[in-house]
Formats: C-alpha cells, structure tokens, sequence
C-alpha cells in the first residue's frame, strides 16, 4: 500500500502539472509544483494516507473509496491554490465515483442522503450571490459534491471545518502582514481539506 501510495503520488502530481497548464499561458512557480523536494512530498503524503486507510480496517469499496476522494481532492486543492480554478474533470471523476459507490452499496438511505446533502449545498453556496457576495463557480460546484458525499449534517462539519481552516489562514497573513481581510484566497483547498476529514471521521449523521 505504501509503494501504491508513492506511486499515486508521482502520478498524481504530473496529472496536476498538466491540469494546471492547460489553465494557464506559462507553467507557475509555485512551491507546490515546482519545488525540487514537491515530487518527495506528493509521495510521502499519498503513501502515508494509504497507510493509514490500510490500518483505519474497514471494507474493500470503504477503503477505494477514501483513498479515490483523498487522491482527486489533493489535486484539487493543488489546481486551486495555484491557479485559482477547480478543474472539471476532476469534480466529475468525484461524482462518478460516488454514483458507483452508491450503486454497489444499494443502500436507499444513503441515496437519500446523498442527495439531500448535494442540493443543500449548492443552495448554501447560491445564497451569497443573491446579496451580490462573489462565489466562484468551481467553489459551488465542489460544495455541492461535497454534499453528495457527505450529506447535510456532514456537510455542515466540513463547512466547519473549512471556515475554521480559512479562519487561521487569515490571521497568519494577518500577522504576518502579507495580506488584509479582503485578500482573496483559494477556497478549494479548505473545503476538499473539510471533505476529506468529514468522510473518514464523520461526527455528524
């Protein structure tokens, strides 16, 4: 599982690189990317996540399904917080995988659930732009497919769990004193953060 892992990893960083060309005239400098030690990291946190999904126990379609989210999520958030878009493809591939855990499972309430939790949030998400508040439009899309995973209660502790991350963000840049309260931030690494966390550790039904 740890060899799997790194080599998710690697694999999942050049699926990354490409996602954020196609968004962008020149490739971005960017830590995450670009780092002569990024490649070490992507490795070392997927083999660490399989791991630990290996040891966490659970069945097969369990353990495919945390290790799917975590390793489309992480592409996510490195996409966002480069070049600020959440790329499709990548919010599709979440859907499809949840649709086919759904289907094996057969189980009506998580159905139910799941779908309940999906037009909750992107209810949630359009209220803002109702009061003239900007939401960006991969950041709706990623909400309602974190309530399609989550349903509505775990939904309120990822969003939780997301505003108390961007929450600390923005007293560090505060402290810091490299951006202000209206210093715009990618949202999607916090909410993929707050997805990730609410499935394998849900404290809300």
């Amino acid at each position: 599982m740890i060899a799997a892992g790194a080599v998710a990893g690697l694999l999942s960083l050049m699926l990354t690189k490409i996602l954020v060309r196609e968004r962008s005239e020149t490739m971005p400098l960017h830590v995450v990317l670009s780092h002569r030690l990024a490649p070490y990291g992507w490795c070392l946190l997927c083999a660490a996540w399989f791991a630990f999904v290996y040891y966490t126990g659970g069945g097969v379609l369990e353990r495919a399904e945390y290790i799917t989210v975590f390793v489309i999520c992480l592409i996510i958030a490195a996409v966002d917080l480069v070049v600020k878009k959440i790329p499709n493809s990548m919010l599709l591939a979440l859907v499809a995988a949840r649709i086919l855990s759904l289907a094996l499972r057969f189980d009506i309430e998580a159905v139910k659930s799941s779908f309940l939790g999906f037009f909750a949030a992107a209810v949630i998400f359009a209220i803002p732009s109702f009061f003239g508040v900007s939401v960006g439009a991969g950041d709706m899309k990623l909400a309602a497919v974190a309530g399609l995973y989550l349903g509505p209660g775990g939904f309120l502790q990822a969003m939780v769990i997301m505003g108390a991350l961007m929450s600390f963000y923005g007293i560090c840049i505060l402290t810091r004193k490299t951006g202000n309260l209206k210093t715009q931030a990618a949202m999607g690494p916090y909410l993929a953060t707050g997805l990730i966390v609410t499935l394998v550790f849900p404290l809300i039904g």
